[in-house]
This record gives structure tokens, C-alpha cells and sequence, in this order.
């Protein structure tokens, strides 16, 4: 029976050793942009769910414009493709907008712009940009 009760605490003892050794899962990290007011409009990009948020912080009626450059899954064969895309996200006076990409490779650098922008007669123009990020997916 000692024998017995021998083998269950090193078995045991083994476990727990194995178990502390599992790693936990990074944390998501957080990049953040600014347009060249940084009190009036930013963005951000978080790696986990690739998703990126503009952000209006100012009644002012201009919206915030988003730059974003990555490399993403595209074709029916997910072939990595790496380009460029804009966002413009309607005045929101003082509330965050998402957009999910959903589809980025990891471990691929994203940059980010942040401006202010205006659509007028369908047109949409950008000013006021602040300098590029760049992050990692």
C-alpha cells in the first residue's frame, strides 16, 4: 500500500509539473493613431479579431478616415494579399466606430493613418493626418 501511495504523488507531482508549464494565451494588444489634433479624432487596431475602431471625439461634423494597410486572406484559395484600404466613418460626435476585418495573416505588420475627414456632394476628402502606426497582427 506504501508502494502505492509512492507512485500517486510522483504521478501527481508529475501532473502539476506538466501542468505549470502550459503556457496562457498572449493578451490582445492594442495600437493606437491619432489624426494631427490628437483631442479631435483617433483610431485604433487590436490584433485579436482584427479589428480596428475610429473614434470622433469632437462635435464638429467632420468624420474620421481611416488608412489601413495589411496583408489578409482573399480568393476562394486564401491566397495572402497585401494592400491597402480605406474607411470613412460618418461624424459620431464623441462615439467609437468598429470595423472587424476578421481575415488578417498573423504576425504581419499593419500600419494605420487617422484623419479627419468630410463627405460633400458624395466626395469624400481627408485633412488633417496624423503620422502612420504600424502594428502587428
Amino acid at each position: 500500500m506504501r508502494k502505492l501511495s509512492r507512485v500517486a504523488a510522483v504521478a501527481g507531482a508529475a501532473a502539476a509539473i506538466a501542468l505549470g508549464n502550459v503556457s496562457s494565451a498572449e493578451a490582445a494588444s492594442t495600437w493606437y493613431a491619432y489624426a494631427h489634433t490628437s483631442g479631435t479624432a483617433y483610431g485604433t487596431f487590436t490584433d485579436d479579431g482584427d479589428t480596428f475602431r475610429a473614434c470622433d471625439t469632437k462635435s464638429d461634423g467632420l468624420g474620421v478616415w481611416l488608412k489601413i494597410t495589411a496583408t489578409w486572406y482573399a480568393g476562394p484559395n486564401d491566397v495572402p494579399y497585401t494592400g491597402s484600404f480605406e474607411r470613412y466613418f460618418t461624424p459620431n460626435a464623441g462615439n467609437c466606430t468598429n470595423y472587424t476585418h476578421g481575415n488578417l495573416v498573423e504576425d504581419r505588420t499593419v500600419k494605420l493613418t487617422v484623419c479627419l475627414g468630410n463627405t460633400v456632394n458624395g466626395s469624400t476628402s481627408r485633412f488633417d493626418c496624423g503620422s502612420t502606426i504600424t502594428a502587428k497582427s
